[in-house]
């Protein structure tokens, strides 16, 4: 689906999708797109954790995240594995950068 959404094949896709691109987009980037895969000395249980994102998590599940925990980064787990850190700042630079190319449509 996000090929499908990024790069439509034809101009129906294209006008299929319409003004709804935003936020399919939104619905189709997972979080390993977007986090700091800096590594940390110390290990993080996936269990012990409770503000965490997985790999796989939408930016919506990231946004409603952030909303609630009101932090400037989340943990982000791959199969249970600390990954790294999505800063609350990138997202948003992210969803900035989605609006942009919105516009330009």
């Amino acid at each position: 689906p996000k090929e499908l959404v990024n790069s439509p094949k034809n101009e129906i896709v294209k006008q299929f999708l319409g003004r709804h691109k935003f936020q399919l987009s939104l619905m189709t980037t997972t979080i390993k797109e977007l986090f700091d895969k800096t590594k940390t000395e110390k290990k993080l249980s996936f269990f012990e954790e409770k503000n965490k994102l997985t790999s796989r998590s939408s930016i919506i599940d990231a946004l409603d995240f952030f909303k609630e925990t009101k932090k400037s980064n989340l943990k982000v787990f791959d199969r249970k594995s600390f990954v790294g850190y999505l800063y609350k700042k990138d997202l948003l630079d992210f969803i900035s950068n989605l609006l942009k190319e919105k516009e330009k449509l």
